[in-house]
């Protein structure tokens, strides 16, 4: 026997059964930090618990009015906020500073269920975010993007990270009445700046505005190349009564999302994706002079090679929407696309069972439903449209669409300005579409009446799984055309 190999075994099984017990051992646990009163500061504040949180911490804010009189709310940690429901739990700024400023790139921070109202930054009035934000179940309400005669950005909030907005609120926020204005609600990646992702679900972005020189009445999104694979992604969320109003220096393209990549290289997809969502009464107007995108502005500029900027809608209504008006005239009423595709950049476009009806190019514009213009010395195809109703909207020339858009067949439209003489396409076809009203599901749709002829005259190939609402498609033998499936 080898005394000196015993020895060694003893010291390794100590050794392992030593490791096994560190592995066993609890990770160090996250704290809840009960904020104790509404003060602006000192114990037992909100900010008093934010400064003294660890990385991981929750904080829970108690219902109340959370009055901020010594300047913004910093969070430079992963952390967590939540309150007891944005009507009882209130963060107010009173029009002397941002609400909050989240610094930290790497490190998670979720708000919930707060109220964050009248905050006012030239970049952010609510919020400014450049780390990981997410807000669940809140109203974002009544914020200013303010302060420089020049630029301001995000009413709401200026985004240059990654944010998502989740069952929330975005209402009546605004950049200056005296400057250029981008993004009344959102502006992620305002000029000169860049921003991850933007994704917006089951929430409502409503009464938002860029009232002078403005961008986005609602979202406005700017970035360039290195702001890789970002963008923007929707999804059963209502835009409604936004209005971006131009000015002597621009001419307010969106009347609720403006969409603007720049500058791509190789390998970047800077895409706008909107799924099962409605657009109502959003507005795009400069009096005197040229506006664009009644709902949707979208200006892509693929410019280098290999550099992608899609643009998506599926299962979509846009109604009542304007461009122009009061002396100017407007292109798209719903929604205006000036792509431009150069040096191997590409553009690739898709409308799925939408339905755009109602909108309207006013003074004397063109497009009333879609307007679609291109440029580069490789311009992109038009959109490629698929069991789609574009119709019963109005403009001076091209009361559907201003040019021809490419047909995947079986789409209504109800003159021939969108060119859809594909397989079932039906032209000069009145698609008898109800009012915008609440069918069921989380947005507003328009129904078809009986005896439409988008019943059962859609394709399945390529048919979404469900409609706008989450009604199973197809519920006869063929997809319904546009966004709204009749249940059988």
């Amino acid at each position: 026997m080898d005394p000196g190999g015993c020895q060694r075994r003893v010291v390794v099984a100590a050794l392992a059964a030593c490791l096994s017990l560190a592995t066993l051992a609890p990770a160090a646990q996250a704290d809840t930090i009960h904020v104790r009163n509404t003060h602006n500061a000192g114990p037992g504040s909100l900010r008093r618990a934010i400064n003294q949180a660890s990385p991981g911490d929750t904080i829970a804010v108690p219902a109340g009015t959370y009055r901020l009189t010594t300047g913004e709310l910093l969070i430079d940690k992963a952390l967590t906020i939540r309150g007891r429901g944005a009507s009882r739990t209130v963060i107010n700024a009173g029009g002397d500073s941002r609400v909050f400023n989240i610094t930290s790139v790497a490190d998670p921070v979720e708000i919930s269920q707060v109220a964050i109202t009248r905050g006012r930054e030239q970049y952010g009035g609510g919020i400014r975010n450049a780390g990981n934000l997410t807000l669940k179940r809140v109203f974002l309400h009544n914020n200013r993007a303010a302060g420089d005669p020049n630029f301001t950005a995000g009413g709401g909030i200026a985004n240059t990270g990654t944010l998502k907005v989740v069952r929330s609120v975005l209402r009546e926020n605004r950049t200056s009445a005296v400057a250029e204005g981008f993004g009344g609600a959102i502006s992620a990646g305002f000029p000169g700046s860049v921003s991850g992702l933007v994704r917006i679900t089951h929430s409502r972005i409503v009464e938002n505005a860029a009232p002078v020189d403005g961008f986005g009445g609602a979202v406005a999104w700017q970035t360039s190349a290195n702001a890789e694979d970002a963008g923007v992604k929707i999804v059963q969320s209502t835009f409604s009564s936004n209005t971006a109003t131009g000015g002597s220096n621009f001419r307010a393209p969106g009347g609720a999302i403006f969409f603007n990549p720049y500058e791509l290289v190789g390998g970047v997809e800077l895409e706008l994706v909107v799924r099962r969502s409605t657009f109502d009464h959003n507005r795009a107007v400069t009096p005197g002079q040229a506006s664009w995108g009644g709902a949707i502005g979208f200006q892509a500029r693929a410019l280098t090679s290999g550099g992608t900027t899609p643009l998506t809608l599926v299962n979509n209504t846009l109604t009542q929407n304007t461009a122009g008006g009061q002396g100017g005239p407007g292109f798209g009423g719903a929604v205006w696309i000036d792509a431009v595709a150069s040096d191997g950049g590409t553009v690739p476009m898709t409308l799925l069972n939408d339905t755009i009806a109602r909108n309207t190019a006013a003074g004397g514009g063109e497009g009333g439903g879609i307007d679609f213009s291109v440029g580069g010395s490789t311009p992109p195809e038009a959109p490629s449209v698929l069991n789609t109703i574009v119709a019963q909207n109005s403009a001076a020339t091209g009361p559907d669409c201003n040019a021809p858009l490419n047909s995947a067949g079986y789409n209504i439209e109800r003159h021939q300005s969108c060119g859809f003489t594909g397989p079932g396409d039906q032209q000069d076809t009145n698609p008898l579409l109800a009012a915008l009203a609440s069918n069921g599901g989380p947005t507003q749709t328009m129904a078809l009446r009986p005896g439409s002829p988008a019943i059962n005259r859609g394709t399945n190939a390529s048919c979404p799984g469900t409609d706008q609402r989450g009604v199973p498609r197809p519920q006869g033998p063929r997809c319904d055309v546009g966004a709204f499936e009749v249940r059988r």
